[in-house]
């Protein structure tokens, strides 16, 4: 049976402990002591500093690093859509506020790609209205550039389900607009030549049901889809 360095560490402390016990090694008596082993901690929440816009909704979230995570637009109570970009870093528990999006957005289709973030149309004004603009942002400038929009802009969604393979954003369903239909659509962003793909074949065009808010599972060559 082979063990991990920390189970044959424990094992062989333990034998040698019982040998020299039995044996009368001074200062021990004969009896054997087996070291006391923590318990594991349990699981349990823990109340985070606040998130600085205050009370909102209807914002997207994207993780730019395993020790990252970034909030994008949303609503506060009053109605108002908002421009604000949030970093929370994890280790340090605190908040930075970033370069804000050129427009107010919510429900953003978003993703994180190679240490940047991308968002891929969304809603915007006190309308709640669609748009196929798109932007990218670099954490080294602080700074959002303009991407291609959304194409065709008939394709313009918000709340899609997002995943990113082989560096290119697939977006899937989706909801037109506030009060707007899900679409079965699947649209594709690619971050290398930074275009929208035409070509997308017709069997992965249009997913089998339509989805809203859903979780995209990334797996080897394929892309599913997780209601």
């Amino acid at each position: 049976m082979r063990l991990s360095k920390a189970t044959a560490g424990f094992s062989i402390s333990t034998a040698l402990c019982c040998i020299l016990s039995a044996a009368g090694a001074p200062g021990h008596g004969h009896h054997a002591f087996l070291p006391a082993v923590p318990r594991q901690q349990q699981p349990a929440w823990k109340t985070l500093v606040p998130v600085p816009a205050g009370a909102i909704h209807e914002y997207s979230t994207v993780a730019l690093s395993s020790t990252q995570l970034v909030i994008i637009g949303g609503v506060l109570q009053t109605g108002a859509v908002l421009d604000s970009v949030y970093l929370y870093d994890i280790p340090t528990n605190a908040w930075k506020k970033l370069a804000p999006l050129p427009v107010a957005i919510n429900h953003a289709n978003v993703a994180a790609v190679d240490g940047k973030i991308y968002v891929l149309g969304g809603m915007t004004g006190a309308s709640w209205a669609g748009t196929p603009k798109s932007w990218v942002y670099d954490p080294a400038a602080d700074k959002w550039a303009a991407l291609a929009p959304m194409a065709p802009a008939s394709e313009t969604r918000r709340s899609a389900v997002v995943g990113v393979h082989n560096r290119t954003v697939w977006l899937a369903s989706g909801k037109t607009g506030s009060g707007g239909e899900s679409v079965v659509t699947v649209s594709a962003f690619d971050t290398v030549l930074g275009t929208w793909l035409t070509t997308i074949p017709a069997r992965a065009k249009n997913i089998p049901a339509k989805y809203l808010l859903a979780i995209p599972i990334v797996a080897e060559n394929s892309t599913l889809t997780n209601k």
